[in-house]
């Protein structure tokens, strides 16, 4: 067992001294130049201050006064006698009125450049440590007070002060070292000429010094380490320290005792401690200090058996026993069952009597996000020799533990307590339950709390969206995930059963922006195909920036079509409805496209339909190719242009039924014929067009339902010929001429 981060306290003696002495040393750059100008500036009548100016721009004096000033104080630079210096700045007095000492001339002469002050000051302390049994002078303390983060602390009392080290002769051999250690401080070769207190009294009784004598605090950091058969050993980072303690027994023996007694009373607020040896069939022999107990960063879930903890509230301020924990089961609690509360950023909860005899022998285990277990019991150890007993750490020998089974009793109430608080909308204690159940994997556990919640929530979306927004706005990106992955099943069983107005009145209510949740709950639900029904859907699709004409939603563009079959008016769609969807724009275009060439048709004003056919086809030719359209669309479209196609057919066949089959016209009709019934044969080979298809209509519907490549690409590459024999069937009838004719040959063939 390693007791560290102790410091062991006690006391220098020091005396606040003041040295007189004398020191010689380079003067400093702005020296230099003050003296160097006195002594060889010409003339003599100009001031410092216009010198520095004029010869070397300097504007800015206060260093160069403050040099000269300490320049006369260190009687470097004396006054001519007669020198009159009332009101005036020094830099301001002609350099002729300076005389530089002798001495200093001569080493400016000598490029020696050396200055000497003889009547100098320093303040320092002069310390005596009766540990070292040595002493020091120094300037300003160069130990710690106290160690930072210690945990146990013992003060060394009644040391000795030894008068000895307090005469005048040793005082001065320490100063004189401190100086020498301290040239760039002090200067060079320092002399002292004296040493007196701070109050400027002679050093000479001890009996008067020893009332000016003051304490000042050093911390040592040491650990104490105790093996099992009740060796102990201290480690102290000083030697004179080891060394003082080592030799004096008794005070050993008494910080061990006061250490241990720190130690066991920081815990006997915590914890019951138990007295009895626990069993080695279930504990290992060695024990060591709640305090070493390693952490683990993955540890994350620690269950407490609250029979071992007397108050709650100083478990917790040991940070250290709870480290990287996010999750804290008190069991056989003293409180009431299944309360959860968040304290100091952990999850806390407190459960009823537990039936496990592993745990209840136990004072506390750490369970790790994997699941792997280390458990603790908390018991006194008797150090032989000192009769003293204090709090250890026994760790259990693990066997298999099943957490899941153990707190299944628990799980289940939480579950109960979890549903109270979401419909009572209480959600912060929700999100502790919420993750409680998380961390024990209780995965499909929590999807069938929410499930339930959606389900009897359904006619009322606030709950819905408080819920997940709540989840949203707290980071709980996995709760929210799970919530999300039962919603769109949850509200789909609860909506089917409603109708259409209903289900788009909860729908719009609810809080759903991901387009592809949207879609999933669209197409999970049934819908009506009432065209009231379709633009309503679309209109909250157009909402949510879906365009739910594009991608045929609730078969929308079919339900359009079947409205056109029984009512095609003219003008019956407005296509400006939806004007970010080209898909509902193009398909109510060419609805009413055709709405009005069967009016037209009806008044038998055929020339007017043949030029509406040109544009029609091309349209027609180009939605099909261009939107995904299903096979009942394709046949819902013929029905719609059977009977077109009938009339229009008998018409034309009957003009050119009474033409000159030599004429150009008539050649190029039948020419356009021959290539419809041609590729029409072509295709009858893969599908007999039992539903009497249109020839275009037909292609893309062999395309919707061939996996065949060369049939793909045969519709494909017939798709600009047939539209243009259509137009040569159906649409404007040109004046054409025999080269008109071989061109069209060339396109469709003979």
């Amino acid at each position: 067992m390693l007791f560290d981060k102790i410091e062991i306290l006690y006391e220098k003696y020091f005396l606040p001294i003041k040295i007189k002495f004398s020191e010689s040393r380079k003067p400093t750059f702005i020296e230099f130049l003050v003296l160097s100008i006195i002594l060889d500036y010409k003339n003599t009548s100009e001031t410092l201050k216009n010198i520095l100016e004029n010869e070397f721009e300097i504007k800015n004096q206060v260093l160069f006064e403050k040099a000269l000033r300490d320049l006369i104080n260190f009687q470097i630079i004396q006054f001519k006698e007669l020198t009159l210096t009332i009101g005036e700045t020094n830099t301001n007095i002609p350099i002729g009125s300076f005389v530089i000492k002798e001495e200093v001339k001569k080493t400016f002469n000598n490029d020696d450049f050396i200055i000497s002050n003889n009547n100098k000051f320093y303040d320092i302390k002069y310390f005596y440590d009766p540990i070292q049994n040595d002493s020091k002078a120094i300037k300003d303390i160069d130990w710690l007070k106290k160690i930072p983060k210690a945990k146990l602390s013992y003060k060394i009392k009644n040391t000795f002060l030894n008068k000895e080290y307090f005469n005048k002769n040793l005082m001065i051999e320490k100063t004189l070292q401190f100086f020498n250690n301290n040239s760039d401080i002090i200067g060079l070769k320092p002399k002292i000429l004296d040493i007196v207190t701070s109050e400027q009294q002679e050093i000479k009784d001890f009996n008067l010094l020893n009332k000016l004598i003051k304490k000042d605090q050093i911390a040592i950091e040491t650990c104490l380490e105790i093996n099992n058969d009740g060796d102990y050993k201290l480690l102290i980072e000083n030697d004179s320290l080891q060394l003082y303690i080592e030799k004096n027994q008794e005070l050993k023996k008494e910080f061990v005792k006061d250490i241990l007694k720190q130690y066991k009373s920081s815990l006997e607020n915590i914890f019951s401690v138990e007295n009895n040896l626990p069993s080695s069939e279930n504990f290992f022999y060695e024990v060591d200090l709640i305090s070493n107990i390693n952490i683990n960063s993955n540890w994350n879930l620690l269950l407490i058996n609250d029979q071992h903890i007397y108050s709650q509230a100083d478990f917790f301020k040991n940070k250290e026993l709870t480290r990287n924990i996010e999750f804290v089961i008190f069991y056989n609690s003293k409180r009431n069952s299944n309360e959860v509360s968040f304290i100091d950023n952990k999850i806390i909860i407190y459960i009823n009597n537990l039936n496990n005899d592993f745990l209840n022998s136990t004072t506390f285990t750490y369970i790790s996000s994997d699941n792997k277990i280390k458990s603790f019991l908390i018991s006194n150890f008797l150090l032989d020799g000192m009769n003293i007993k204090f709090p250890v750490t026994y760790l259990a020998k693990v066997r298999e533990l099943n957490v899941i089974n153990i707190f299944e009793m628990f799980l289940k109430e939480i579950k109960l307590a979890l549903n109270k608080n979401l419909f009572s909308k209480n959600f912060s204690i929700v999100k502790l339950y919420l993750k409680v159940l998380e961390r024990f994997g209780q995965i499909n556990l929590i999807k069938d709390v929410f499930t339930i919640y959606i389900k009897e929530t359904i006619n009322e979306p606030n709950y819905f969206n408080e819920l997940k927004l709540y989840l949203k706005n707290n980071n709980l990106q996995s709760l929210l995930k799970l919530f999300k992955d039962v919603s769109n099943e949850a509200i789909m069983d609860s909506l089917n059963d409603y109708d259409d107005d209903n289900k788009l009145n909860i729908i719009e209510k609810l809080n759903i922006n991901s387009k592809t949740e949207i879609l999933k709950l669209i197409n999970a639900l049934k819908w009506s195909e009432e065209i009231q029904t379709i633009l309503r859907l679309n209109k909250y699709l157009e909402k949510k920036y879906i365009d739910g004409w594009l991608i045929n939603i609730a078969n929308s563009i079919n339900v359009l079509l079947n409205y056109f079959y029984k009512d095609q008016r003219e003008n019956l769609f407005d296509t400006s409805l939806f004007s970010n969807s080209s898909s509902y724009i193009e398909h109510t275009k060419l609805l009413n496209e055709l709405a009005t060439m069967n009016n037209y048709l009806y008044k038998k004003n055929f020339i007017i339909v043949e030029e509406l056919y040109n544009k029609f086809i091309t349209n027609f030719i180009k939605l099909l190719n261009t939107y995904s359209t299903n096979n009942d669309y394709l046949i819902v479209y013929s029905k719609v242009l059977k009977e077109f196609y009938q009339t229009l057919y008998e018409y034309q066949s009957n003009i050119f039924s009474n033409m000159d089959t030599n004429e150009i016209n008539y050649k190029v009709f039948y020419l356009a014929i021959n290539y419809v019934s041609k590729l029409e044969n072509k295709l009858l080979v893969h599908n007999s067009n039992d539903k009497k298809l249109p020839i275009e209509l037909f292609m893309f519907y062999l395309k919707n339902i061939t996996n065949n490549m060369e049939l793909k690409n045969t519709i494909s590459n017939n798709l600009e010929k047939i539209e243009l024999a259509l137009k040569l069937i159906f649409g404007v009838k040109n004046n054409y001429s025999a080269e008109d004719l071989n061109k069209l040959k060339d396109k469709l063939g003979d």
